[in-house]
């Protein structure tokens, strides 16, 4: 059991993935294509098993967006870039030359290089979920960041998705557990502004755990009426009542933390 919790807290350190400002592909290279019925993959070198496997995972969470979290969103295109080597994806997109990928909103692209490290479980599901569900609730500075970063991490395929209790529980006893009502007011600028990285480690623990909580309690349909609720400008606070009868946050945070302490 030890063990188990310092490998699920070891994920999620490796694993958190702050966001940063990057560049759309670049469309000055030549790209060769093919297409889904959701997506347009752009490669040049990249392997015939590579392709097939991003055209099958690329779909499937297309789809599971509304399967497992009722999200309906309206028919939706995007791109996918793979560039040949990470030099070439570092140097075109912007991003930091330890990140396996990275997403554009303004032109729903999603870029990654060959042989990127956890790009199919992790990176391309999390950055779907993001683009997504960015244009589902509209105006994204409207759904709390927990909420957002929540359903990007509910999409993954990874350790840190099934062991958030563990994370949760060694952040409490560290004293680094975030109460929801501050877990509901972090913004992007202040968690990149933390410096305390175990902090960061618990908020995402949180975010997912949050998440599959109200998933496994309530169901999608209650959930996608509180992201309703939020979008149309309800407080966090208000949305939780409507959509899951709870009277606060205090009221939320106590029926979760009672569902795994």
């Amino acid at each position: 059991m030890r063990m188990r919790r310092k490998i699920a807290i070891l994920c999620f350190i490796l694993c958190v993935l702050l966001p940063f400002v990057t560049n759309a592909a670049n469309h000055d290279i030549v790209w060769k294509k093919i297409e889904t019925q959701h997506f347009t993959i752009c490669y040049n070198q990249a392997s015939k098993q590579l392709l097939q496997d991003i055209k099958r995972k690329a779909e499937g969470y297309y789809w599971e967006l509304e399967d497992k979290l009722g999200i309906m969103h309206q028919q939706w295109n995007g791109s996918i870039y793979i560039y040949d080597s990470r030099d070439d994806y570092a140097e075109h997109s912007g991003a930091p030359q330890w990140s396996s990928g990275c997403s554009e909103f303004e032109t729903r692209e999603i870029q990654t290089f060959i042989d990127a490290p956890n790009f199919l479980l992790e990176i391309l599901p999390h950055e779907l979920g993001h683009l997504i569900f960015g244009e589902y609730v509209e105006n994204r500075d409207s759904v709390p960041l927990c909420v957002n970063e929540g359903v990007a991490m509910f999409m993954e395929e990874t350790p840190r998705r099934r062991d958030w209790a563990y994370v949760v529980n060694y952040y409490t006893q560290k004293g680094k557990y975030m109460p929801a009502k501050k877990l509901f007011s972090v913004t992007l600028a202040e968690l990149n502004s933390f410096s305390d990285h175990e902090l960061i480690d618990a908020f995402y623990a949180e975010a997912i755990g949050m998440l599959v909580f109200l998933i496994k309690r309530h169901g999608k349909a209650n959930f996608t009426s509180f992201v309703r609720q939020l979008r149309s400008g309800d407080s966090p606070e208000s949305a939780m009542r409507f959509a899951f009868g709870y009277f606060n946050l205090k009221d939320f945070e106590k029926n979760w933390l009672a569902s795994f302490q």
